[in-house]
């Protein structure tokens, strides 16, 4: 039997309609703005009063600046920004204007948030306590948007 025989519709073209965004009130941008903002600034807390200060290196393009930053000297927050760059590009061409806006302000956000945030003394000397407390910083955020979504937007995955 062939798909003809079967009613099976042809394959559909291999081109993507563009997708239309719902609008978002003044208040869910400012929302938005704002928890991008505190993302970035706790994964900034986490890397400069608990991972770098006890050598404890983080992973990704975070650790590639963490560890170019300890090899040139020049300050984490330029190496986070520069690094991120590239994916910034990738990001604005496949995703979207919308997507590369908010990464642009996390990455402004966690690189002038870590350079302040550089003289702070270390919260604690204690490696593993360290480490325990700067994965809780680090990871608060994503686990916190993914609650916060599904609780606004009534969406469970």
């Amino acid at each position: 039997m062939t798909a003809k025989e079967m009613h099976i519709p042809p394959h559909p073209p291999n081109q993507m309609k563009p997708v239309r965004h719902s609008k978002l009130t003044p208040f869910e941008i400012i929302r938005r703005i704002a928890f991008i903002m505190l993302g970035a600034v706790l994964v900034a807390v986490a890397l400069e009063i608990f991972l770098v200060n006890n050598s404890i290196i983080d992973g990704g393009v975070t650790g590639i600046s963490i560890m170019s930053s300890y090899l040139s000297g020049v300050p984490l927050g330029i190496f986070l920004f520069v690094l991120n760059l590239p994916f910034l590009l990738i990001g604005y061409k496949t995703i979207g204007k919308t997507f590369a806006l908010s990464t642009l302000l996390g990455i402004i956000t966690l690189s002038v948030t870590t350079s302040l945030l550089h003289h702070v003394q270390p919260f604690t000397s204690e490696t593993l306590l360290a480490a325990v407390f700067g994965a809780f910083c680090s990871a608060w955020e994503p686990v916190s948007s993914y609650v916060r979504e599904a609780r606004w937007t009534g969406r469970r995955s």
